[in-house]
């Protein structure tokens, strides 16, 4: 069958500007897949290079000038964005893309009045767009426009009532008089936030709405679709009896179900099938029975359960990334959890109901509040004694409450706002419908009657009124897929007598296709499934019961316009309603199609899908192994939405485990590509949002395709040679970050002086050059250093004597600059807890990499938690003996510890949501109450190292208990007091040590490349120093960098003369030994990395973050320079510049490393 995408057509106007530049429309066609999919994968860069190509190919393709745009938007860069969008506006005035995407743009310009006219237009074009509305309002709102800025956020909130940044943005709109009004929003607002389920605006690829994305659907001008060759027809062989199949009871409605589904149990690639039955209506013959499927595609009794079950389905409840089963049968729902071999064992779960009993007539286990775990959605019927039946849509939340395992579950149906129903309810579809990335639900009854809810998320649903007559009486199943091409779920009713499809408008409204009923209304039947049984990508319907039409009998195989094709399936007979399950049961293929029905029978069907095909199974983050505690994970990637691409075909697929009826289908994508041997691009939607996309995967297997966590950025980091081998020590510059954005206006002042402690280094001989002390700096991810200065520091001082930096990364405490404290002795603390009272005292004793307290992140930003968390240390008497010695120094904390940062799109988004961040302060206890010492003074910057915070004249005799809280994610090692004396790197202050500062010997610069991922057994707390990739999918800043080479002259002070190198680059540092001398007897050398310089990242917000330009300088007031600031006009550092700074990274674009290095 044709099964051909429905695209915008673009009149055609030839091939190109030149005769070099033209390329065949099929070409250009495959290169704007290709383009979108690297937007995707977020190689802005790329994709601008090659919707470039496309703008000289065909320069009057809307989509490519408006793609390219995207791109340009995306890169920061004014130039590459507005130019591209007047030219689509030129081609089209009402593209919504080009008004919106060059309405943000010049906003970043501050250029809001043509910024608002712009978003004006959107909502004229599309009133139905909840982001232009919010664009408007939240100009409007800066104006002091309250009514206009109400009227457009109330309209942004009425389409997307998750929209957490319009109610934010709303509660800010009402002053005190109004107070009720703003708190309720305020609590809108925080409900979404603590789900960590609302929609927030931000500004990577994506985040400013549907019109923000790339225009997939667009031919190029010249393209002629050829007509396509007359598909294979679609292969189902004979039905195969599988033997042993319970029967089923009817529902007090009197309908039925044939409870089945199918899941890879053991994990050997291959999938099992469970069928449910209850041994009351079957005997001794009934229970819920596993079958195991073979190579040779033969179905075996495994295991029968010995307990009734009507509903079954297979999901990931406890994140351990095996599928255990749910069952439900009249007035109950057990738990089977998986041993990670296949064995099921009953788990005792305690389920928190707002209504026990009912008979189950749907199950599902998939994630319908948004928050990573997987819930449970039974719809139940109940007969009362008046013999009236109603019914109910059970919402069970998953509580995960038990840290080792699955906790409990939680009916939040009425949270919800699912009441009970006054009908009896026959179908329940958990599914997309309107695009917004939440499942929605559609609950069906028998006399054709409809009730349709939108996701909110968060628990909240509402109704979604529909026109009458949508379907007709005798509802027995639904079945939802994009069975048009446009993207949007829409929906086919077997209804007995009567077969109806609804299309979708992407908006939860639907209209009865009137061609589609004249055409196969007639089918009728009771089940059946959508598939690609002919291997072309598009969806085809298969009504396994189809009411016989003359001489036509058998299933009827129907795609939209074309005629039925039939199939006798061995069995045209069937008892009751049919449950139909299609799909890749094997791991090599072995396509299958299986039946059953409620009389307790099934046949499995082979699919001879012709040509090609691709399989997929997608793994969602587990952010336990990750980063412990951040995120629930959804192993199984369950409501994740895939789009497979070749030439002009698509697939478009939700995985939700829905097929219709009461079969549950595993999570494993299937399609046709059409006799192609690889897929053009594949693009996944993940549950979180996440867009990924992944280009020329192969025919004839199936692909484990995992989420990309990606952190593409990192301050320089330092290594150390042991002795043995090079360690990670810490990253370092991160103080001295230039452009991060704090807040909307604000960015952080950067400090460029930093002291960092070398925990080991020994001496590495060396037979020519004697023995000298080595140390690699290396930019291991996506991002320019400036290195100023770089010098070892040895400070030889008494066995009894410590000495540690004087650092921090100050917020409101002072910027330490280059310093030193040396002490004698520690004060522990006695106890200590966290916030909740857990004994952290062990935790804080030493140096063991045991931190305090237990972290738990939010699950939107990095670098903060879900709630503020503190450490509460208790000190013993003997703190007032050194508040009152009269001992040189001042008492001084001391804490080791690490902080995970977040980026500057982090704190923008943050921003939005209302988020403030509450950098660690430092109080104590008096007469029980809290008092403060040094409020949100500063925290260690980055990896584990130490910090100082100075409280000379702050404590007093008797005081014992100080506290630590912050609401950023910061955990401490180490944590003690001590009486400290300043120790000056010139060698003045404490007497007792001897300081000396080498400048290098050998200073090294060249590419070394990319740490690759430890092997399991060698994971470390940063990098291995082992074995490096040549290159990855990063990018460098274009701009000058310094040459390779001997880079010593540039590192001996800081004078602006800076080392400028970026990912992947490395300074090779040697310090002969023997300039150090001999340690006196029973004395201790120390070693401190002395570094001056700035380091810049390429996240979207950052200041300047698309190139090494501007470049910062001693005395600046901020970075972005100030207002009437500018770069020195210094002769010396210009004669610097031309000779030292020749490594040109060539172009405008952020370039990804590939280019850089060649092939």
């Amino acid at each position: 069958m044709a099964g051909a995408l429905v695209l915008l057509l673009v009149v055609a106007v030839g091939w190109g500007c030149n005769p070099g530049s033209r390329i065949d429309p099929a070409e250009g066609l495959r290169r704007m897949g290709r383009g979108i999919g690297l937007l995707e994968q977020y190689d802005y860069s790329g994709a601008y290079k090659i919707f470039s190509g496309l703008c000289e190919s065909f320069p009057a393709w809307e989509a490519a000038w408006a793609n390219r745009g995207i791109a340009g938007l995306n890169l920061q860069d004014e130039s590459k964005c507005v130019p591209n969008m007047k030219k689509v506006l030129e081609l089209n005035p009402r593209n919504s893309h080009a008004l919106l995407v060059l309405g943000i743009q010049y906003e970043h310009l501050q250029r809001t009045d043509e910024a608002l006219e712009l978003f004006r237009k959107v909502v004229e074009i599309d009133p139905d767009d909840p982001h232009g509305h919010y664009y408007v309002g939240t100009i409007l709102a800066d104006r002091d426009d309250k009514e206009g800025a109400v009227r457009h956020l109330r309209r942004a909130l009425q389409l997307q009532p998750s929209f957490a940044s319009a109610w934010y943005r709303m509660a800010n709109l009402h002053r005190r008089e109004e107070k009720d009004l703003r708190i309720g929003m305020l609590n809108e607002f925080k409900r979404l936030k603590k789900a960590g389920a609302g929609i927030l605006v931000g500004h990577k690829y994506g985040e400013g709405g549907r019109y923000s994305l790339a225009i997939r659907d667009s031919l190029p001008p010249g393209y002629t679709a050829s007509s396509p060759a007359q598909a294979p027809a679609a292969s189902i062989g004979a039905g195969r009896e599988i033997s042993g199949v319970p029967r089923t009871v009817p529902a007090p409605s009197g309908s039925r179900a044939a409870g089945m589904a199918v899941g890879d149990l053991d994990g050997d690639g291959s999938l099992e099938l469970i069928l449910c039955g209850s041994a009351a209506a079957d005997g001794a013959q009934g229970a819920l029975s596993i079958f195991n499927y073979s190579a040779a595609g033969d179905y075996s009794l495994g295991r029968r359960l010995a307990f009734d079950a009507n509903l079954c389905c297979l999901a990931d409840l406890d994140g351990d990334t095996d599928l255990d089963l749910v069952a439900a049968a009249p007035g109950s729902l057990r738990f089977l959890l998986n041993d990670g071999k296949g064995g099921l064992e009953e788990a005792s779960v305690k389920v928190k109901s707002g209504r026990d009993g009912g008979f189950p007539l749907r199950l599902y286990a998939l994630d319908v509040d948004s928050d990573w775990d997987l819930d449970i959605i039974c719809l139940r019927q109940w007969k009362g004694a008046d013999g009236k039946v109603t019914s109910r849509v059970q919402v069970l939340n998953n509580d995960r409450d038990d840290p080792a395992g699955l906790g409990g579950f939680s009916d939040i149906s009425s949270d919800c706002g699912l009441e009970e129903f006054d009908f009896a309810a026959v179908e329940l579809a958990v599914v997309d419908l309107d695009g917004d990335v939440d499942l929605d639900l559609a609950v069906f009854d028998e006399s054709g009657g409809a009730r349709f809810f939108t996701n909110h998320r968060a628990w909240k649903f509402s109704e979604v009124k529909q026109a009458a007559g949508l379907f007709a009486a005798g509802i027995v199943s639904v079945t939802s897929g994009d069975l048009d091409g446009d993207g949007d779920e829409d929906l086919v009713a077997f209804c007995g007598d009567n077969l109806r499809l609804l299309r979708n408008d992407g908006r939860l409204r639907f209209t009865p296709d009137r061609d589609f009923a004249s055409r196969y209304g007639a089918l009728g039947g009771t089940g059946g499934t959508l598939f690609d049984f002919d291997g072309d990508l598009a969806l085809e319907l298969l009504v396994i019961d189809a009411k016989s039409a003359g001489d036509a009998k058998g299933a009827a195989l129907v795609s939209p316009g074309e005629a039925v094709q039939r199939f006798e399936l061995g069995r045209e007979t069937r008892g009751g309603a049919v449950s139909v399950l299609a799909g890749c049961m094997g791991i090599d293929g072995g396509v299958e199609l299986v039946v059953a029905d409620t009389a307790g029978a099934a046949t499995a069907h082979a699919l001879e899908v012709p040509g090609t095909w691709l399989g997929l199974e997608l793994t969602g983050p587990l952010r336990e192994e990750v980063k412990p505690d951040a995120e629930r994970s959804n192993p199984a990637a369950l409501g994740a939405s895939v789009e497979v691409r070749s030439g002009t075909r698509v697939a478009r697929r939700q995985l939700n485990g829905s097929t219709g009826g009461a079969a549950r289908s595993a999570a494993r994508f299937f399609c046709g590509l059409g006799g192609a041997p690889a897929a053009d691009t594949v693009r996944i939607l993940w549950p979180d949002g996440i867009l990924q996309s992944e280009l020329g995967l192969v025919s004839g297997r199936i692909h484990e395709i995992k989420e990309k966590e990606r952190k593409p950025t990192s301050c320089p980091v330092l290594f150390s040679w042991n002795g043995d081998s090079f360690e990670f020590v810490a990253d370092f510059l991160g103080v001295g970050g230039l452009g991060y954005f704090e807040a909307p206006g604000r960015y952080s002042a950067p400090d460029p002086t930093e002291l960092l402690w070398i925990p080991r280094l020994e001496a590495r001989e060396n037979a020519e050059e004697g023995a000298s002390y080595e140390l690699r700096v290396l930019e291991p991810l996506e991002e320019c250093t400036y290195l100023d200065s770089a010098a070892l520091v040895a400070v030889d001082h008494p066995g009894g004597t410590t000495v540690l930096p004087n650092e921090m990364f100050a917020i409101l405490g002072p910027a330490p600059g280059y310093g030193l404290l040396s002490f004698e002795e520690k004060l522990h603390p006695l106890k200590a807890i966290d916030q909740d009272g857990a004994d952290m005292t062990s935790r804080v004793q030493k140096l063991d990499a045991v931190y305090a307290p237990e972290l738990k992140p939010d699950r939107r930003f990095m670098g903060v938690l879900e709630k503020p968390q503190a450490v509460e240390l208790d000190f013993p008497a003997s703190l007032d003996e050194l508040i009152r010695s009269d001992a040189p120094g001042r008492p001084v904390l001391f804490l080791y510890g690490y902080i995970e940062y977040g980026y500057s799109t982090t704190n923008f988004s943050a921003s939005q949501a209302g988020f403030v961040p509450m950098v660690p302060s430092f109080r104590v206890e008096r007469d029980g109450k809290w008092e403060t010492l040094r409020e949100e003074w500063g925290f260690p910057a980055g990896y584990p190292r130490w910090m100082s915070v100075d409280l000379g004249g702050l404590l007093r005799p008797g005081d014992r208990r100080l506290k630590i809280d912050t609401n950023l994610e910061i955990a401490w090692d180490e944590v003690f007091i001590a009486r400290a004396r300043d120790v000056d790197l010139r060698g003045g202050g404490d007497e007792k040590v001897t300081v000396r500062q080498l400048k290098a010997d050998r200073a090294h610069l060249h590419y070394r490349g990319f740490p690759i991922d430890p092997a399991p057994g060698e994971e470390v707390e940063g990098f291995l120093y082992k074995e490096f990739a040549e290159w990855t999918h990063y990018k460098v800043m274009p701009g000058s960098y310094t040459r390779f080479g001997d880079v010593r002259p540039l590192l001996e002070e800081d004078d602006g003369r800076f080392v400028i190198f970026g990912p992947g680059d490395e300074i090779e540092f040697s310090f002969r030994a023997d300039r150090l001398g001999e340690l006196a007897p029973g004395g201790r050398r120390t070693f401190f990395w002395k570094s001056g310089g700035y380091c810049k990242d390429m996240d979207f917000y950052t200041g300047h973050g698309d190139g090494v330009a501007p470049l910062p300088f001693a005395g600046m007031k901020s970075y972005p320079y100030a207002e009437g600031e500018s770069y020195p006009a210094d002769p010396a550092l210009k004669r610097y510049a031309s000779e030292w700074n020749t490594r040109k990274i060539e172009g405008d674009l952020r370039t990804p490393i590939s280019s850089v290095l060649g092939d």
